[in-house]
């Protein structure tokens, strides 16, 4: 599937949709997609316009997503122990060894890094980016084998 085709079915799925470079940097002013989503036309157009774009996701309440991003092991270990063993969550693994954990949006957090040691939140007011985006090292964001986000709907945070 081509980043386009998958850009296309994150929208489908209610996602604020927008282009980013491979260092993560939106390739467009974005703030106003956190309150309204590009329509499949525009998404097309960015495609044509930058054809090795990523894909990443406005957090917060227009996608209804609150994302915990992890960087170390440490932090990966203390966000799944918090999980109950029986919530299924949608997981990605980052190109440096990270991992992104998908709920619902959620009032009351806000979009912060450094929540806790290799925690950041990602709400409202961000976004982050997707598989299956490229950093410009050639590694790249990948959903856990069932655990994508195609396969799994986004729980309430525990």
């Amino acid at each position: 599937m081509t980043i386009l085709e998958t850009a296309i079915r994150y929208l489908e799925l209610g996602f604020s949709v927008i282009p980013v470079d491979q260092k993560k940097v939106p390739l467009i002013k974005w703030e106003s997609y956190q309150k309204q989503r590009a329509p499949k036309e525009e998404i097309e157009g960015w495609s044509r316009k930058w054809p090795n774009m990523n894909i990443g996701i406005v957090t917060g309440a227009i996608s209804n997503l609150l994302v915990v991003d992890t960087d170390t092991t440490p932090a990966i270990v203390r966000v799944n122990d918090a999980i109950p063993e029986s919530l299924l969550v949608p997981c990605q693994r980052t190109p440096r060894g990270g991992k992104h954990f998908f709920f619902q949006h959620q009032e009351g957090f806000v979009n912060r890094a450094r929540v806790s040691e290799g925690v950041d939140v990602r709400t409202t007011g961000g976004y982050v980016v997707v598989a299956p985006s490229i950093n410009g090292t050639g590694k790249g964001w990948q959903w856990i084998e069932g655990s994508s986000i195609f396969e799994v709907s986004p729980p309430d945070i525990p």
